[in-house]
Protein backbone atom coordinates (compact mmCIF):
# COMPACT_ATOMS: atom_id res chain seq x y z
CA UNK A 1 0.00 0.00 0.00
CA UNK A 2 1.01 3.87 -1.21
CA UNK A 3 1.71 5.94 1.89
CA UNK A 4 -0.57 8.97 2.18
CA UNK A 5 0.17 11.81 0.56
CA UNK A 6 -2.20 14.23 2.53
CA UNK A 7 0.73 15.56 4.91
CA UNK A 8 2.82 16.47 1.94
CA UNK A 9 -0.49 18.10 0.56
CA UNK A 10 -0.90 19.72 3.52
CA UNK A 11 3.00 21.29 3.62
CA UNK A 12 2.60 22.52 0.26
CA UNK A 13 -0.65 24.32 0.77
CA UNK A 14 0.62 25.93 4.35
CA UNK A 15 3.58 27.34 2.68
CA UNK A 16 3.45 31.40 3.36
CA UNK A 17 3.47 31.64 -0.94
CA UNK A 18 0.33 29.35 -0.89
CA UNK A 19 -2.19 29.98 1.62
CA UNK A 20 0.17 29.80 4.79
CA UNK A 21 -0.32 33.16 5.59
CA UNK A 22 -3.63 35.50 7.28
CA UNK A 23 -5.23 38.08 4.76
CA UNK A 24 -8.47 40.01 4.97
CA UNK A 25 -8.30 41.49 1.41
CA UNK A 26 -11.77 43.39 0.42
CA UNK A 27 -11.33 41.91 -3.04
CA UNK A 28 -11.64 38.08 -1.66
CA UNK A 29 -15.02 36.62 -1.40
CA UNK A 30 -14.08 34.25 1.04
CA UNK A 31 -13.11 37.16 3.69
CA UNK A 32 -11.21 37.03 6.71
CA UNK A 33 -8.80 34.06 5.75
CA UNK A 34 -5.91 32.03 7.82
CA UNK A 35 -3.99 29.44 6.47
CA UNK A 36 -6.39 29.23 3.44
CA UNK A 37 -9.38 28.72 5.54
CA UNK A 38 -11.51 30.83 4.90
CA UNK A 39 -14.52 32.84 7.09
CA UNK A 40 -17.04 31.85 4.27
CA UNK A 41 -16.11 28.65 3.38
CA UNK A 42 -19.28 27.37 5.91
CA UNK A 43 -21.56 29.44 3.90
CA UNK A 44 -21.71 32.24 6.75
CA UNK A 45 -19.28 35.06 6.93
CA UNK A 46 -19.35 35.27 11.23
CA UNK A 47 -15.97 35.33 11.58
CA UNK A 48 -15.73 31.81 12.83
CA UNK A 49 -14.56 28.35 11.35
CA UNK A 50 -16.12 25.15 10.91
CA UNK A 51 -13.11 22.56 11.04
CA UNK A 52 -15.00 19.25 11.53
CA UNK A 53 -18.34 19.85 8.67
CA UNK A 54 -20.51 19.25 11.80
CA UNK A 55 -22.44 22.91 10.90
CA UNK A 56 -21.22 24.35 14.06
CA UNK A 57 -18.42 27.14 14.36
CA UNK A 58 -15.48 25.77 16.38
CA UNK A 59 -12.91 28.15 16.26
CA UNK A 60 -12.38 31.73 15.11
CA UNK A 61 -10.48 32.69 11.84
CA UNK A 62 -7.66 34.42 13.54
CA UNK A 63 -7.32 31.55 16.22
CA UNK A 64 -6.62 28.79 13.97
CA UNK A 65 -3.22 27.29 13.88
CA UNK A 66 -1.59 24.42 11.75
CA UNK A 67 -2.92 21.49 13.73
CA UNK A 68 -6.19 23.21 12.90
CA UNK A 69 -5.78 23.31 9.41
CA UNK A 70 -5.03 19.82 9.18
CA UNK A 71 -8.65 19.01 10.74
CA UNK A 72 -9.85 21.26 8.48
CA UNK A 73 -8.50 20.14 5.02
CA UNK A 74 -8.64 16.77 5.91
CA UNK A 75 -12.52 17.29 6.65
CA UNK A 76 -13.34 19.90 4.12
CA UNK A 77 -10.97 19.33 0.84
CA UNK A 78 -9.19 16.05 1.03
CA UNK A 79 -12.16 13.57 1.70
CA UNK A 80 -14.64 15.30 0.01
CA UNK A 81 -12.71 15.56 -3.47
CA UNK A 82 -11.78 11.76 -2.89
CA UNK A 83 -8.06 12.60 -2.73
CA UNK A 84 -7.39 9.65 -0.76
CA UNK A 85 -9.09 7.12 -3.60
CA UNK A 86 -6.78 9.45 -6.00
CA UNK A 87 -3.60 8.77 -4.01
CA UNK A 88 -3.63 5.48 -4.41
CA UNK A 89 -4.06 5.35 -8.16
CA UNK A 90 -1.13 8.64 -8.52
CA UNK A 91 -0.36 10.63 -5.73
CA UNK A 92 1.07 13.10 -8.24
CA UNK A 93 -2.70 13.78 -9.30
CA UNK A 94 -3.89 13.45 -5.62
CA UNK A 95 -2.13 16.58 -4.65
CA UNK A 96 -3.25 18.76 -7.39
CA UNK A 97 -6.64 17.51 -6.89
CA UNK A 98 -6.46 18.85 -3.24
CA UNK A 99 -5.21 22.17 -4.37
CA UNK A 100 -7.59 22.72 -6.87
CA UNK A 101 -10.66 21.37 -4.56
CA UNK A 102 -9.32 24.03 -1.95
CA UNK A 103 -9.02 26.44 -5.08
CA UNK A 104 -12.50 25.97 -6.19
CA UNK A 105 -14.58 23.46 -4.60
CA UNK A 106 -14.53 19.19 -3.96
CA UNK A 107 -16.77 19.42 -7.11
CA UNK A 108 -15.35 21.50 -9.48
CA UNK A 109 -12.28 20.10 -8.78
CA UNK A 110 -13.57 16.56 -9.63
CA UNK A 111 -14.80 17.95 -12.88
CA UNK A 112 -11.87 19.64 -13.74
CA UNK A 113 -10.07 16.18 -13.58
CA UNK A 114 -12.88 14.22 -15.25
CA UNK A 115 -12.40 16.91 -18.62
CA UNK A 116 -8.52 16.27 -18.01
CA UNK A 117 -9.05 12.62 -18.43
CA UNK A 118 -11.52 12.74 -21.44
CA UNK A 119 -14.42 11.07 -18.92
CA UNK A 120 -17.79 11.64 -18.82
CA UNK A 121 -18.01 14.76 -16.24
CA UNK A 122 -20.48 14.25 -14.11
CA UNK A 123 -18.34 15.02 -10.79
CA UNK A 124 -18.91 11.36 -9.42
CA UNK A 125 -15.09 10.14 -8.49
CA UNK A 126 -15.98 6.52 -9.10
CA UNK A 127 -14.42 3.35 -10.47
CA UNK A 128 -14.35 4.37 -14.33
CA UNK A 129 -12.53 7.79 -13.58
CA UNK A 130 -10.19 5.58 -11.37
CA UNK A 131 -9.60 3.05 -14.04
CA UNK A 132 -8.80 5.52 -16.88
CA UNK A 133 -6.42 8.10 -14.22
CA UNK A 134 -4.55 4.51 -13.76
CA UNK A 135 -4.06 3.89 -17.75
CA UNK A 136 -3.48 7.50 -18.43
CA UNK A 137 -1.16 7.96 -15.62
CA UNK A 138 0.96 4.85 -15.67
CA UNK A 139 3.91 5.21 -17.53
CA UNK A 140 4.54 8.97 -16.70
CA UNK A 141 3.72 8.96 -12.94
CA UNK A 142 0.79 11.13 -13.73
CA UNK A 143 2.86 14.33 -14.81
CA UNK A 144 1.37 14.58 -18.83
CA UNK A 145 -2.40 15.11 -16.97
CA UNK A 146 -0.83 17.33 -14.46
CA UNK A 147 -0.42 19.51 -17.12
CA UNK A 148 -3.83 19.39 -18.83
CA UNK A 149 -5.28 19.50 -15.23
CA UNK A 150 -3.26 22.67 -14.31
CA UNK A 151 -4.57 24.35 -18.11
CA UNK A 152 -7.93 23.48 -17.53
CA UNK A 153 -7.77 25.53 -14.08
CA UNK A 154 -6.16 28.20 -15.27
CA UNK A 155 -9.12 28.53 -18.10
CA UNK A 156 -11.54 28.38 -15.40
CA UNK A 157 -9.63 31.25 -13.41
CA UNK A 158 -9.62 33.34 -16.47
CA UNK A 159 -13.65 32.94 -17.09
CA UNK A 160 -13.95 34.19 -13.61
CA UNK A 161 -12.07 37.39 -14.44
CA UNK A 162 -14.29 37.43 -17.40
CA UNK A 163 -17.38 37.64 -15.80
CA UNK A 164 -16.53 39.78 -12.50
CA UNK A 165 -13.60 42.09 -13.43
CA UNK A 166 -12.82 43.42 -10.14
CA UNK A 167 -11.32 39.61 -9.51
CA UNK A 168 -8.35 40.76 -11.85
CA UNK A 169 -6.88 41.74 -8.42
CA UNK A 170 -6.28 38.11 -7.38
CA UNK A 171 -5.53 36.70 -10.88
CA UNK A 172 -1.80 37.44 -10.43
CA UNK A 173 -1.66 35.15 -7.27
CA UNK A 174 -3.93 32.58 -9.25
CA UNK A 175 -1.29 32.18 -11.79
CA UNK A 176 1.35 32.14 -9.55
CA UNK A 177 -0.44 29.62 -7.33
CA UNK A 178 -0.50 26.72 -10.64
CA UNK A 179 3.42 27.97 -11.50
CA UNK A 180 4.22 27.07 -8.07
CA UNK A 181 2.22 23.93 -7.89
CA UNK A 182 3.40 22.50 -11.16
CA UNK A 183 7.36 23.35 -10.25
CA UNK A 184 6.74 21.41 -6.67
CA UNK A 185 5.41 18.68 -8.16
CA UNK A 186 7.27 18.15 -11.28
CA UNK A 187 10.41 19.42 -10.19
CA UNK A 188 11.02 18.62 -6.82
CA UNK A 189 9.23 15.27 -6.55
CA UNK A 190 6.79 16.70 -4.16
CA UNK A 191 8.78 19.15 -2.42
CA UNK A 192 11.65 17.42 -1.01
CA UNK A 193 13.95 19.81 -2.31
CA UNK A 194 13.46 23.69 -2.81
CA UNK A 195 10.87 24.84 -4.86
Amino acid sequence: MLPDTYPIALAWLLRPDVEGGEVNHPADRGGHTKFGMADAADGKKDGMLDLDRDGRPDIAVGDATPAHAQLFYRANYWLPARCDRVDSVCPLIAIALFDGAVHHGPPRSIRQLQQALGVMVDGMLGPQTLRVLAAKTGRDGGRALLLTLLEIRAGFMLGIVRKDPSQWANAHGWSNRLLRLQSYLLLTRFGEGAA
